[in-house]
């Protein structure tokens, strides 16, 4: 329905400034309203330091978005 495409129309626009990983080692996958997090590296406490710190920039994103 038309409603459907508005709907996620106006969520990728919302999202279009989202805040993006600043580690080459990061990426992140959206469909829709889904978001998740890729990483790769060979030491996994790195990687879990990486992740956090990307998590807490998108936590500061989120509330400044009033999510």
């Amino acid at each position: 329905s038309q409603e459907t495409v508005l709907s996620l129309s106006f969520f990728n626009i919302f999202f279009s400034d989202l805040t993006i990983p600043l580690y080459p080692g990061i990426s992140i996958a959206s469909y829709a309203d889904d978001l998740t997090i890729v990483s790769h590296h060979s030491v996994v406490d790195k990687v879990a330091k990486i992740v956090q710190t990307y998590i807490r920039r998108l936590q500061v994103w989120f509330t400044s978005n009033r999510m």
